[in-house]
Formats: C-alpha cells, sequence, structure tokens
C-alpha cells in the first residue's frame, strides 16, 4: 500500500519542490522498509521513529503529516479496490456467459 500511498501524493501535488521531497520520502521510506504503522508514530514529534525519519533526511513537516495524509489516501484506495473488484466481478461474469474470449456486438465487456 506504500508505493501506491506515494504515488497518488506525488502525483496530486502541483508544487515541483513538495513533489521532490515526497519522492525522497518515498524512496527513504522504502529502503527503510517502513511500515504504515511506523510512518503513523512520526506524528508525535518525538517518538523514535520520528527520530529515525528526521536523521534519514525527512522533514519534521513530512514526519509528523503522514497520519493525515494517510488518512486523506485511505479513501481513494479503498475506492480503487472497489473499483478493482468490481471489474474483476464483470469480467468473470462475462466469461462464465460467453466463455473465454467470446464476443457479443455490443456488449461493453
Amino acid at each position: 500500500m506504500l508505493p501506491a500511498f506515494f504515488d497518488w501524493k506525488i502525483s496530486n501535488t502541483n508544487n515541483a519542490d513538495k513533489r521532490e521531497k515526497w519522492e525522497q520520502a518515498k524512496q527513504i521510506v522504502t529502503s527503510n522498509d517502513w511500515t504504515v504503522d511506523e510512518l503513523l508514530q512520526m506524528e508525535n514529534g518525538c517518538g523514535v521513529m520520528y527520530q529515525r525519519a528526521i536523521k534519514a533526511g525527512i522533514s519534521d513537516g513530512f514526519a509528523r503529516g503522514f497520519r493525515s495524509e494517510l488518512h486523506k489516501f485511505k479513501g481513494c484506495y479503498l475506492r480503487l479496490k472497489e473499483t478493482e473488484r468490481t471489474q474483476t466481478a464483470a469480467i468473470a461474469l462475462h466469461h462464465m456467459v460467453h466463455g473465454p474470449g467470446g464476443f457479443v456486438p455490443g456488449d461493453i465487456y
């Protein structure tokens, strides 16, 4: 989920400097194999994970803001997963009705 979170945040950031900081944060988080729970622990600004983030080069504001940004992303992520499930179900239904590779003119799937 974290790569999707960072890709979402990067693609939805218009400011080039902030976008670069998100790309750097993604690289740091990925290279350290940090989890969502570890990012959430950075919110308080004084814990062990917060200190690690600062030492690794993530800015104070980014480290403390991961919780709120992940919360914003959660809704988008859940909608994306629901869309994927719906599309998979539609394709499976199509194959059940028409067989693999079956084509019915005017059929949207």
